[in-house]
């Protein structure tokens, strides 16, 4: 099935959100309204160096504390063609060249820290787990994109001075 004009973005795990005409609505946002998809959507699994079509199944909703509010599973799994992301619209999306990059920067700890220190957090580890050069706009002009963590931060811990990002740069 072709990807449906209703835009919406999903990992494996949870949807990330979806256009409701006007405005973006974050999947974590909301509890009880469904993303506006079907069994059988058509989706681009977006990974950095491919584009591969997916169906979706209906939206599932959590019941957990800890789940996200909502997520679906596509046929094949995202996993299974190499994506991290899948994307319905209009339009198919364009994968530039992405080039991994050393995280050993004391620029990118520095940004890191700048940010951190808006929200008050001082003094805490950093650990930089991933960098990636990449040409996001296609302007011509790479950019970074960097993640960073508090060392051996688990995905969903939730502590005070732990954290987890992602700094486009």
């Amino acid at each position: 099935m072709e990807p449906s004009n209703v835009h919406v973005a999903a990992t494996q795990l949870c949807v990330l959100g979806w256009s409701n005409g006007t405005d973006w609505v974050a999947g974590f946002d909301v509890s009880d309204t469904a993303p506006p998809v079907d069994q059988g959507t058509g989706y681009y699994a977006v990974s950095l160096t491919d584009i591969s079509q997916v169906n979706g199944g209906s939206p599932i909703k959590g019941v957990e504390p800890m789940e996200p509010p909502w997520r679906m599973e596509f046929l094949p799994s995202l996993s299974a063609v190499g994506a991290g992301v899948a994307i319905s619209g209009l339009l198919e999306p364009v994968p530039h060249f992405v080039q991994p990059i050393s995280g050993n920067s004391d620029d990118y700890r520095e940004t890191v820290t700048a940010k951190l220190a808006l929200y008050g957090l001082t003094n805490v580890p950093i650990e930089i787990t991933q960098a990636v050069r990449t040409d996001i706009q296609g302007d011509g002009v790479n950019e970074v994109i960097f993640v960073a963590q508090h060392p051996g931060a688990d995905e969903f811990l939730r502590e005070p001075g732990v954290f987890s990002m992602v700094i486009l740069r």
